[in-house]
């Protein structure tokens, strides 16, 4: 297996990076599709729909267990070359992106063995909670490119703009 090199992207390869974007996607569009057509409202739609539903129910629940090994992946090797860094506002919206991506996690779990009574409260947490997780990234993700564009001497300021 190939070891992760700590200096770069926090212990992240490009392949990880892109595989961990891929699965994002896929469990937002599957997401999507699930909260548009709810399990209430199978009987009410068309077969082609409900066959549409049960693949994003297939996919959603298949590529979650990937994304949990790239979390795993991520973990471990990201919080250690991270934790020492000085607490910039990026290292915090690091922190709240592993929070929120762990009460996705939860509320997602909750979902499959939580209780009936809960569930409609428990898919609009769950549904509200993942519509964050890619803004959150992409401004995580931003941070860290303008703090890299700085210290290479390559970022734009005020003057380049006007």
């Amino acid at each position: 297996m190939r070891r992760f090199h700590p200096t770069k992207h926090s212990g992240w390869t490009r392949w990880a990076i892109a595989w961990t974007a891929t699965a994002i996607a896929l469990l937002w569009v599957t997401g999507v599709m699930l909260y548009v057509w709810p399990s209430a409202d199978i009987a009410e739609l068309d077969p082609a729909r409900v066959e549409l539903r049960r693949w994003a129910v297939a996919i959603h629940g298949s590529v979650v267990w990937f994304a949990f090994y790239l979390a795993g992946r991520w973990v471990s090797p990201h919080i250690g070359s991270t934790w020492r860094r000085p607490r910039t506002p990026t290292w915090f919206v690091g922190l709240a992106t592993l929070a929120l991506i762990a009460l996705v996690a939860v509320t997602g779990l909750a979902l499959l063995y939580g209780p009936g009574a809960l569930h409609d409260w428990i898919a609009g947490a769950h549904w509200w909670l993942a519509v964050a997780i890619p803004v959150i990234a992409v401004w995580h993700a931003k941070g860290l490119m303008q703090r890299r564009a700085v210290r290479r001497g390559t970022h734009r300021t005020r003057e380049h703009i006007d």
